[in-house]
């Protein structure tokens, strides 16, 4: 510090970072402050921390936007690893989350989908969906799952969004009416009819008072 230096005055220096695209941890290292003659100079905190905050990341989406499961089986989402040109230092981590639309008999086994440090370029990581069998005639339904991440820094989402279409495995089944049939007769080779016969009704006659003529009513 020059002579003409006043009290609280700060002389700074630059701190130069280079760049580059791996995806890593932040970094830190420290700064230490010496003097070479201690009786001149009385030290304070003598020591800085700096950490680098890494800039780098990954490049993620969801492989196929349309899943197709038949009620009662399974079937899996995967995540492709799309990008991540200088490589990868440190695992790297995303969610599945889902919106139920029209169906509720699923389930998603493990919502967390993690690519290890080790993970290359087009390396995927799927994860397993049930669905539940039943007898309803009910049609397709439909879910939504979709990639979120709680770091835009560490991750880039491109395709984001899958729709889970659960196709229904149940079908109308009917009876046929029932029709009536004829015994067979004892002999087995012929069928009796039996027919009763009702009388005709005849006009019925009544006498004229004189005896001597007829009234048909």
């Amino acid at each position: 510090l020059p002579s003409t230096t006043a009290v609280d005055t700060a002389v700074c220096r630059d701190i130069a970072v280079p760049a580059d695209m791996i995806v890593e941890e932040n970094e830190m290292f420290t700064i230490s402050v010496e003097t070479s003659n201690p009786n001149d100079v009385i030290m304070g905190p003598t020591t800085a921390t700096v950490t680098i905050m890494d800039d780098d990341s990954a490049a993620v989406s969801i492989q196929g936007t349309q899943i197709n499961i038949t009620e009662g089986t399974s079937g899996e989402i995967c995540i492709v690893l799309e990008n991540v040109a200088g490589g990868l230092e440190r695992n790297v981590s995303v969610t599945l989350t889902t919106t139920a639309g029209t169906a509720g008999d699923f389930q998603l086994m493990d919502t967390v989908v993690t690519f290890p440090s080790t993970a290359v370029i087009n390396d995927t990581m799927c994860r397993n969906i049930t669905t539940v069998d039943d007898v309803i005639m009910e049609g397709d339904e439909i879910f939504i799952i979709t990639v979120v991440t709680s770091n835009l820094n560490d991750v880039v989402i491109g395709l984001s969004m899958a729709t889970v279409t659960i196709l229904d495995n149940d079908i109308v089944t009917s009876t046929p009416a029932t029709t009536p049939s004829e015994s067979p007769s004892p002999s087995g080779d012929s069928t009796t009819i039996e027919v009763t016969p009702t009388p005709a009704t005849t006009p019925s006659e009544s006498p004229s008072p004189s005896g001597d003529s007829t009234t048909i009513e």
